[in-house]
């Protein structure tokens, strides 16, 4: 049973870092066990065949649901910046401080996939020459070596308008487990939505959603316990 109380925002309270670590590892197993199973592909040969993705262009699943998702994103993010300055529920336990370290590990934590999207030379799945493109399946473990077309598809961009918001979960952990757990399935929920809308469009594979939700994680724990050193070290 997931206690309601708050709990207090002690950098060493192991009971909070238990979960963390639980979430880390869980992601991370999934992630690679995922990428290890080579199903990337069987899946994308599901949605497609050798004229493309019947769903790349349908009104629907194309452009209506990607469009509505990026304006989710950002009525979202008002609702982290307004938090910051209105705090509710849990939200008023935060430090100010730390709710503004909050919204700027979610901003943070899109930055970082779109530098891994730059320097990846992974292509879509749409690009391949089996769906109608130019490019031929390598797998984003093979760093350098390119497939023939633009890359850049890897990791996910688009869900990480959902998955970014993993920072908000990671730092209620410290206040209130009830509501880090259900915000963290939120977030899960909208990131599989999208990251699935995706798929069927062709435009990623799975391994590109599980890796940014991993990521996203990674970046949130990290400015999370950079927010507790910093703490200490304004009390030195």
């Amino acid at each position: 049973m997931i206690p309601l109380q708050s709990t207090t925002s002690q950098p060493l309270d192991l009971s909070v870092w238990k979960h963390i670590i639980f979430w880390l590892l869980t992601a991370l197993v999934f992630t690679l066990g995922w990428d290890t199973s080579g199903w990337d592909l069987p899946v994308s040969r599901y949605f497609a065949n050798s004229q493309g993705f019947a769903l790349t262009a349908h009104p629907i699943w194309g452009k209506g649901l990607y469009l509505s998702q990026r304006s989710l994103v950002w009525l979202t993010l008002f609702a982290v910046v307004w938090i910051c300055w209105r705090p509710i529920g849990p939200f008023s336990n935060m430090l100010k401080a730390e709710r503004i370290a909050m919204l700027c590990t979610v901003i943070l934590s899109i930055f970082v996939i779109q530098y891994f999207k730059r320097k990846s030379l992974t292509s879509c799945p749409w690009s391949l020459q089996e769906f109608g493109g130019q490019a031929q399946y390598v797998s984003h473990w093979l760093i350098g070596v390119r497939d023939g077309d633009s890359g850049r598809c890897f990791p996910a961009g688009h869900s990480s308008g959902a998955l970014c918001f993993l920072a908000v979960p990671v730092y209620l952990l410290w206040h209130n487990k009830r509501w880090a757990y259900w915000t963290l399935l939120v977030v899960l929920i909208a990131g599989s939505i999208w990251g699935g809308t995706q798929v069927f469009r062709g435009a990623h594979y799975v391994s590109h959603t599980l890796w940014t939700g991993t990521i996203c994680l990674c970046v949130a724990v990290l400015l999370r316990g950079a927010w507790f050193g910093f703490k200490q070290y304004r009390r030195v």
